[in-house]
């Protein structure tokens, strides 16, 4: 491993200090880190009774209900939230795969740059079915068939992914989103690494091992993004930018539908927790405008190189100054 390099997932968020790294060094570097199911421990009993995420990245966290939790409902919460993380980041690596195949065969782009997707859609393929096979670990009957069970994406969310994902080249607002979920991971990784509650050790170390792949996916991403957003007319540059916006706005910053799901599921298995629905709902609606939330979930801190290309691009700098 190359020590100029900080692979560390707890890097530094700034943008001046994530430096963007050559594709010969990102290919030497994937030959030798890689994320893989026999990186984790699968024969000790899962712990029923551990937190699996960090709870400042659950949504209710940032709302005055989860202090209407006791301490059992916040865990199993927890919980939920954690297996749902892991249900979206599996199928979002699947579905997001034909962005990295028909940029492969894109012959416009540089060799050396192609040449890394491969082993990227490789890597993206493995995350998933590690993700389905940790959720198998803590709920074998819900998972024994399908990696869905509290995350069913609604009919316009399948239709815009099939429609993002078969034109990258003048769509890259799709590779701009896979961008996003990715600097997420890390957010993800940074905040249960540093967690003050302990979190069940194989889904730490899931998130830790990731983040290795993950910082190599976003140099990736980074590279491929700049060069397909510069080679966008005006025009279409401006449509992919107002297409993210609505990305953004409607499924980072209202995370309604898979959080509204996760709490039917909870209860179901705490009935007295149903007459608080109508509270839990009301106060999802209001994350938008929680300062705290936005830090986590899309935020220059928590997404620096996305936010490198929005402070670069006058357009883009507009627009989320009025989504802020």
């Amino acid at each position: 491993m190359d020590n100029r390099i900080n692979w560390n997932p707890l890097m530094s968020s700034a943008i001046a200090t994530f430096v963007k790294i050559s594709p010969q060094r990102l290919e030497h570097h994937a030959t030798g880190h890689r994320f893989r199911a026999g990186d984790l421990d699968w024969t000790t009993p899962f712990d029923r009774n551990a937190f699996l995420i960090c709870p400042t990245l659950t949504p209710l966290y940032y709302t005055p209900s989860y202090e209407l939790l006791n301490a059992e409902q916040q865990r199993r919460y927890n919980q939920l939230v954690a297996l749902s993380t892991n249900e979206l980041v599996g199928a979002f690596e699947r579905a997001l795969q034909p962005i990295l195949r028909n940029l492969s065969i894109n012959k416009r782009l540089p060799t050396n740059l192609r040449s890394l997707l491969p082993r990227f859609i490789e890597d993206e393929t493995c995350h998933a079915d590690i993700w389905w096979r940790l959720n198998r670990l803590a709920e074998p009957g819900w998972y024994a068939a399908d990696p869905m069970h509290l995350v069913h994406l609604p009919p316009m969310v399948r239709i815009l992914l099939r429609a993002l994902v078969s034109h990258p080249s003048p769509f890259p607002v799709g590779l701009w989103t896979t961008l996003i979920l990715e600097e997420h991971s890390m957010e993800i990784t940074r905040r249960c690494t540093q967690c003050a509650v302990g979190i069940e050790p194989r889904f730490l170390a899931e998130y830790q091992l990731h983040a290795h792949d993950e910082a190599r996916h976003i140099q990736i991403d980074w590279h491929m993004l700049e060069l397909l957003l510069d080679r966008l007319s005006p025009a279409m540059l401006r449509l992919n930018i107002h297409l993210l916006q609505m990305i953004v706005s409607r499924f980072f910053l209202r995370p309604v539908n898979v959080a509204i799901r996760v709490l039917a599921q909870l209860a179901r298995e705490f009935p007295e927790l149903i007459q608080r629905m109508p509270k839990f709902q009301a106060d999802l609606a209001t994350l938008s405008t929680s300062g705290e939330y936005r830090k986590m979930i899309f935020s220059q801190q928590a997404n620096p190189v996305t936010f490198g290309f929005i402070n670069r691009l006058p357009d883009a700098r507009r627009i989320f100054a009025d989504l802020s």
